[in-house]
């Protein structure tokens, strides 16, 4: 494999290096090889993610709505996808289901691909504060959609919360606070161990489980960053997301 090698060339230049100068010059070329064997993994990860090759709990990829009613199974609908939810004919259970109508994505300049990048993201990341991921698949009903199976969380989100609070949203009124505030922040941080950013992170996008525990959702707008110079909040690539939460 060329990015295994190319990582293999860096590190024994690093451990062959003479001066500070070129251990420093080594470390920033391992570092850009770490980042590039890490994309190529995910670029893999979703060639298998539709033919359920992944290490993640197996699930059949047959779902109805879970009512009768398909708008009152309606979770939340975003601007490119809606959130349903689903019941499993395996095991019963319900799950959370964001379905893309691919043809409308595809008129956006949203291929299939880019589609399955976020399914792909979801998958690398394993944190008891990031939404779970299940499977990934295509979705018949009155069009053809791109399915993303996730945890179904009943506990409201943050946007919520907030909204039923008078003042502010402080450890006194709401004890929970501070735990939420270290759940986001060591689910950005798991993020960011990965070179990815969220890039849409805001109150609608913090959801609770039934224990009342934070997790992040919707990873729709995030990327892997190749290069340390692109993590900046100064607009650029980073640039996206609800305008009253982005970085200053």
């Amino acid at each position: 494999n060329k990015s295994l090698k190319n990582l293999s060339e860096s590190i024994n230049d690093a451990a062959d290096a003479k001066d500070v100068d070129g251990r420093e010059t080594a470390l920033k070329a391992i570092e850009r090889r770490k980042s590039s064997l890490n994309l190529a993994i995910l670029s893999a990860t979703a060639a298998r993610l539709l033919h359920g090759q992944t290490g993640q709990k197996r699930i059949e990829t047959n779902f109805t709505y879970a009512t009768s009613d398909k708008d009152e199974s309606l979770i939340g609908k975003g601007a490119f996808a809606s959130v349903y939810k689903m019941r499993n004919a395996g095991d019963k259970l319900i799950y959370a289901v964001k379905l893309t109508m691919i043809k409308g994505a595809t008129q956006k300049g949203i291929t299939v691909e880019k589609l399955r990048e976020e399914a792909v993201r979801l998958h690398s990341l394993n944190h008891s504060n990031i939404v779970r991921y299940y499977a990934a698949f295509t979705f018949k009903d009155d069009f053809d959609y791109f399915a993303i199976v996730m945890e179904h969380l009943t506990g409201g989100s943050l946007l919520d919360r907030l909204e039923k609070t008078t003042g502010a949203l402080t450890s006194d009124e709401a004890p929970d606070t501070a735990k939420w505030a270290r759940q986001v922040a060591s689910a950005l941080a798991h993020m960011h161990a990965q070179r990815m950013q969220h890039r849409d992170l805001k109150p609608d996008n913090v959801l609770f489980n039934g224990a009342g525990d934070a997790k992040v959702i919707d990873l729709g707008l995030a990327i892997v960053l190749k290069k340390k110079s692109r993590v900046s909040s100064r607009g650029g690539a980073n640039a996206v997301g609800a305008l009253l939460y982005q970085s200053p």
